[in-house]
């Protein structure tokens, strides 16, 4: 508790709020005389701007630009790491189908249309990353018993389209 003169700050502060810091106010049981009061509301000015800097320092410090920046970078470190980390594992993990882009040409079957083919047969969840649309996610979570004939079915699934095509046969 911050004491001035033996009286506490509080009553310093409560005496400013109460003669709204009229200097030719004077109160016996906190002041005797004009000049005792002068330095004493010096006194309390002098400790009340002392704690203003004390407490604007220690906000400067906490939420200042600077240590704002040193938490970024560590957060960007924590963030590269972590991107490193997955980077080393993605390569292993395309190297088979990935070569197929490099060997040889589509019109041979081989290059594109071998890796399409390839990627056609892997479910949709390796193929893709993450789903581009809401209705991937339907489909990744579905599973494959769905497509398969009903064990309680009055009619068969119906595998091909609902439409004819064109034409004379």
């Amino acid at each position: 508790v911050a004491v001035i003169q033996g009286r506490p700050l509080s009553e310093c502060l409560f005496f400013f709020e109460t003669n709204l810091m009229d200097p030719t106010v004077t109160q016996g049981h906190v002041f005797s005389t004009k000049e005792a009061w002068n330095h004493q509301m010096a006194l309390c000015w002098q400790q009340i701007i002392s704690k203003e800097t004390q407490s604007s320092k220690a906000w400067k410090q906490k939420y200042s630009r600077a240590t704002l920046e040193e938490e970024t970078k560590l957060l960007l470190q924590s963030f590269k790491a972590d991107r490193d980390a997955k980077r080393k594992q993605e390569p292993e993990n395309r190297d088979a189908t990935r070569q197929l882009l490099y060997d040889g040409i589509s019109k041979e079957g081989a290059g594109r249309a071998a890796y399409l083919r390839e990627m056609n047969k892997k479910d949709p969840k390796e193929r893709m990353t993450f789903p581009k649309t809401a209705s991937n996610e339907v489909g990744w979570k579905a599973d494959k018993r769905i497509h398969e004939p009903n064990e309680y079915g009055h009619r068969p699934i119906i595998e091909g389209s609902f439409y004819r095509k064109r034409g004379i046969f």
